[in-house]
């Protein structure tokens, strides 16, 4: 058997950050909570399921703790009810300019939700600079993306069930 004495420094050292490298990993993953995890084993469609039985049962803080491993990890759907949240102060302090940061990714994912409402805080110069023409980008692109309320503004007529908008 060789003593550790017996190793070549580099190794020793490389032996040794791995394990403080292991360590930390698994420091880290405590931290994250057990909702954090729940998201990263679960299905975003049931993440996004659970975080909207958690906003509908009053405990949107809960909502935000899943939401957030979501959008972190680029899903739309996360973005766009985290950015609610952080528009109206649901489970997290008030802020508009994060809202309409997260309403505008998800926008360009196409999000058609998040398209309507990133319209409309362009259009209000809510958490953005008012912006007329970006507005209007915004409110076609959600209503050529089926958005209800975005094709009854614009005076389009609704889409039929499954039905697809030309682009």
């Amino acid at each position: 058997m060789t003593r550790s004495d017996d190793l070549p420094p580099l190794f020793r050292t490389w032996i040794g950050m791995t394990l403080l490298g292991l360590a930390l990993l698994g420091l880290a993953l405590l931290a994250i909570g057990p909702a954090r995890a729940q998201t990263v084993a679960a299905e975003p469609a049931t993440v996004l399921q659970q975080a909207d039985a958690r906003i509908a049962a009053g405990q949107p803080g809960e909502a935000v703790a899943l939401l957030q491993g979501l959008a972190d990890q680029g899903d739309r759907g996360a973005r766009t009810r985290l950015a609610r949240l952080h528009e109206t102060g649901q489970g997290v302090p008030k802020d508009e300019s994060l809202a309409a940061s997260l309403y505008e990714r998800a926008a360009h994912q196409g999000d058609p939700d998040a398209q309507f409402a990133i319209a409309a805080m362009f259009r209000e110069g809510r958490g953005v600079e008012k912006d007329h023409l970006l507005a209007s980008v915004w409110i076609r692109r959600a209503a050529a993306n089926g958005h209800a309320r975005a094709r009854a503004q614009l005076g389009l007529p609704p889409l039929a069930p499954g039905a697809t908008s030309p682009r």
